[in-house]
């Protein structure tokens, strides 16, 4: 029953993180600020971009630590 809990708290943690992940890649330029322009603008963007890889790649350990709960 606890490893149970463990599964689903996992999973409750994970999917947010996977779906926050994928919306900010998708949407990093949209989500600079509008006064960086140029270079800083792409370097604000690269950052947002690897956060949300980042997030996903969280996510993917919880799912992963959701899976070894079972067992």
């Amino acid at each position: 029953m606890n490893a149970l809990f463990t599964m689903v708290g996992l999973v409750a943690m994970a999917v947010p993180l996977l779906v926050l992940g994928h919306w900010g890649r998708s949407n990093a330029e949209a989500l600079v600020p509008a006064h960086f322009v140029g270079l800083e603008r792409e370097r604000r963007a690269r950052m947002l971009r690897r956060g949300g890889t980042t997030c996903a790649v969280v996510a993917a350990a919880f799912l992963a630590g959701a899976v070894v709960a079972l067992f």
